[in-house]
């Protein structure tokens, strides 16, 4: 049998028992590969919950409406602190996750 430019590329050769090629991604076997997947997808729903609700308390406020009015900088800045608000909590929500679940192994 005559072997290929690639079977001399490759010496190991590709059985290819046990190989799923739909197996990738997020259905994948890999457990850290799942576990890092749910960990980011902790961080990003919880992100996306406390800029909600923090965007929600901010247009409830008519106290913020009667201080700043129309200034576009101060929307701006407010903004900008509710994303970091926002980051920080949800890196801290991660972090504690992820301790709790490392200590309980």
């Amino acid at each position: 049998m005559k072997k290929s430019n690639l079977d001399r590329l490759n010496p190991k050769q590709d059985d290819m028992h046990g190989f799923d090629f739909f197996n990738r991604g997020n259905l994948s076997k890999d457990v850290t590969n799942y576990n890092k997947q749910k960990n980011n997808l902790l961080f990003y729903l919880t992100f996306i919950v406390i800029a909600a609700i923090s965007l929600l308390i901010l247009l409830n406020s008519a106290s913020y409406l009667k201080n700043y009015g129309d200034s576009l900088m101060a929307l701006a800045i407010t903004l900008i602190g509710i994303i970091l608000f926002s980051l920080l909590i949800a890196t801290l929500i991660t972090f504690i996750y992820k301790k709790i679940k490392h200590s309980s192994k």
